[in-house]
């Protein structure tokens, strides 16, 4: 094989093991929250809460779920 080919086959190679597949680590906090402004609240609880860590850090500066966690612990 020429060095030419050789090359595209190598940058092609390194652009498919550099490319992240996109999940809820690699979203943006922005996005998560246009996510969870989709969401009523109950489902932000029982769909989101403990996914995991970045999940419950985000979820717990979230005004909709504080609120909802401050009124459903109430007695």
């Amino acid at each position: 094989m020429d060095s030419f080919h050789q090359s595209i086959i190598e940058q092609t190679n390194d652009t498919m093991v550099n490319r992240s597949t996109p999940s809820l680590h690699t979203l943006p906090d922005h996005i998560i929250h246009r996510i969870m402004n989709n969401l009523d609240a109950e489902s932000l609880v029982w769909s989101l809460r403990d996914v995991c860590a970045r999940i419950n850090t985000i979820m717990d500066s979230y005004e909709r779920y504080t609120v909802y966690s401050l009124l459903t612990s109430q007695p």
